[in-house]
């Protein structure tokens, strides 16, 4: 396979063989995105997938695992890869947790495609993206459990953000009351992810050998 600076290496663990196969047609037409591996034998990706990929969508809901229990030993095999919650409906608990051991992100399965794609994009450069709901939990989180200090934890843009989000506004509409531009409202996010993160730090990473891996077919990777 021949690399370049403008192509993004994604993988997806997902039991949905069918969505995998149906995203190895879509991607296969798209010029800045390369599927690299996709199935749900989890411990085949950490053999031959994991080096290999810059962007990881990763399923929640699995047979006999959850995605977020693989996050910490998922970026502890490749720390430069990015994680991004791949899921059927916003399960506020497990996605707010996710966040907290180190996804990058979520998508919701069902999107357009061309929306999918750009949301790979914008968290490969840097961003992130949330949704009114998710937004309100963390809001709820920053306001109410470290008090009036919440400014010891996010600067005056990442508050107003994640505030204006929490109240259902969009991107585009934030972009403007605050006079900055849309990438500038997903690096906000991201820094609100971040900073949530830093409270799971201390907990052990999960070690390999002790995961129960689903033992599922894969997708050949793509080239």
């Amino acid at each position: 396979m021949i690399f370049n600076n403008n192509t993004i290496d994604v993988s997806i663990i997902d039991n949905d063989i069918d969505l995998i196969s149906d995203m190895v047609t879509e991607f296969s037409n798209h010029k800045s995105l390369n599927l690299r591996w996709g199935g749900a034998d989890v411990q085949h990706f950490f053999q031959n997938g994991i080096s290999k990929t810059d962007v990881l969508l990763l399923d929640i809901m699995m047979d006999d695992i959850l995605g977020s229990d693989l996050i910490e030993s998922l970026k502890a095999a490749n720390s430069s890869m990015l994680i991004i919650m791949f899921t059927v409906v916003e399960e506020e608990d497990i996605l707010f947790q996710s966040i907290r051991r180190g996804a990058d992100g979520y998508i919701l399965k069902g999107l357009p495609f061309e929306d999918l794609v750009k949301s790979i994009q914008s968290t490969y450069s840097g961003g992130a993206n949330i949704s009114p709901i998710m937004a309100r939990k963390m809001f709820n989180y920053f306001n109410h459990k470290v008090a009036s200090n919440y400014e010891n934890l996010l600067s005056k843009n990442e508050y107003q953000v994640l505030k204006f989000l929490s109240e259902g506004h969009s991107y585009k509409l934030i972009s403007q009351k605050l006079d900055i531009s849309l990438d500038s409202v997903r690096y906000y996010i991201k820094g609100v992810y971040k900073k949530l993160n830093v409270n799971s730090k201390g907990e052990a990473i999960l070690s390999l050998s002790n995961l129960k891996f689903a033992n599922l077919a894969y997708v050949t990777i793509v080239s």
